[in-house]
């Protein structure tokens, strides 16, 4: 499949030059379609019949089946979530926490990891942080410093949302895990952009969402938890799918596999639309999804790199995220300048940078158009 045929299955990136998979990625058609097909189905046929409901189980295993094979598991350490906050608060909630204990995260995170790791404060448990964004050169020496046997868990980003940095998670794990403390990925940046293997990362656990990279629709994501996980997490939400067995007097016994995790009543469009979408993905390539997005995107940091009104916030280009600060101008500003000229990007407060993501359905031209637009600011 080329680009025209892709964008031609992506009718919004031709109405306008959209550079924020990192957000939201387009809906393809055959994703909407599948949707639709799904909420037909459910307004002819109703919702409240066996085959509705083996449908639905089907498409969630299937779904697990299609992630372990992108991130190189098994399906069942694949728990089905509706973002990638599910995932990092089933974590982080699912640990013994004891008044003094510690958690390290970034000083980079989305707002999304930071709060259920401050929300542990009331257990008097302590946030520790570690400085990322002036760079990696000092990563392990600060680690030696925040690393103490309080420590219960460290709680990452794989990439950084707000500059688009890769950490060297691999190495952070291994540092981690020579003190028996575990780590927790948030892939929101990763998934569906770069290869991903969390076997080798030897990550413990790993939250991703849906509706970013492999375009599928919102509400949905997934959670993987190794089966080597230095630390066994508890449910702390249950529901009907986390249940094995449950007997009034006997008590409850949760599913064995990543279904435990699962607890909420979810809707059969959006299973579907996710199905639809990584099927979708898979049908192009992942290998040259990874290779064009990394194109697009060393294309973007070389481009704008030229530019003396403009400073890249990158440490480095490895991911599809790019960001730059205009010199004498606000993100919030440059962001609402381009997106009048029908270019769609994403102001991020937190380094005051403007951020572009570059999807494989993107062109070379498309990223260049934001460099035009700026010069002449």
């Amino acid at each position: 499949m080329n680009i025209q045929q892709i964008r031609q299955q992506l009718p919004s990136v031709n109405n306008q030059i959209f550079l924020n998979s990192g957000t939201c990625g387009p809906l393809p058609v055959p994703v909407i379609d599948r949707m639709k097909s799904t909420l037909d189905h459910q307004l002819k046929h109703g919702r409240i019949t066996l085959a509705h409901f083996e449908e639905l189980i089907k498409t969630k295993e299937e779904n697990k089946t299609l992630i372990a094979e992108m991130i190189n598991c098994s399906g069942d350490e694949i728990s089905l979530t509706g973002s990638t906050s599910d995932g990092l608060n089933i974590v982080i909630n699912g640990f013994d926490w004891k008044e003094g204990d510690e958690i390290i995260t970034t000083n980079a995170e989305h707002p999304t990891a930071w709060s259920p790791a401050y929300n542990l404060n009331r257990l008097g448990v302590k946030v520790k942080i570690l400085d990322v964004l002036s760079g990696y050169e000092t990563v392990f020496q600060q680690l030696e410093k925040l690393v103490t046997p309080k420590t219960r868990l460290v709680s990452i980003s794989h990439v950084i949302y707000c500059s688009g940095d890769l950490l060297p998670a691999k190495e952070i794990i291994s540092y981690a895990h020579s003190y028996q403390v575990p780590v927790l990925l948030d892939g929101a940046q990763v998934f569906g952009t770069l290869p991903l293997d969390v076997k080798d990362l030897a990550c413990d656990y790993y939250a991703a969402p849906g509706q970013k990279w492999i375009c599928g629709p919102e509400s949905t994501g997934f959670l993987y938890v190794s089966k080597n996980a230095l630390y066994p997490i508890h449910s702390t939400f249950t529901g009907y799918f986390s249940i094995n067995k449950l007997d009034l007097d006997q008590g409850m016994e949760l599913n064995r596999d990543g279904s435990r995790f699962e607890f909420g009543t979810v809707q059969p469009a959006n299973i579907a639309g996710m199905n639809e979408a990584l099927k979708w993905i898979r049908s192009i390539g992942l290998n040259n999804i990874y290779t064009r997005n990394h194109t697009l995107a060393q294309h973007a940091f070389d481009y704008l790199s030229q530019s003396k009104k403009i400073e890249i916030v990158n440490h480095q280009c490895r991911s599809s995220l790019v960001s730059f600060r205009v010199r004498g101008k606000g993100s919030e500003e440059v962001s609402g300048i381009l997106q009048e000229k029908g270019i769609i990007v994403r102001p991020v407060p937190i380094t005051n940078a403007v951020r572009i993501s570059t999807g494989f359905y993107n062109t070379e031209d498309e990223i260049e158009r934001v460099g035009d637009v700026i010069a002449k600011l």
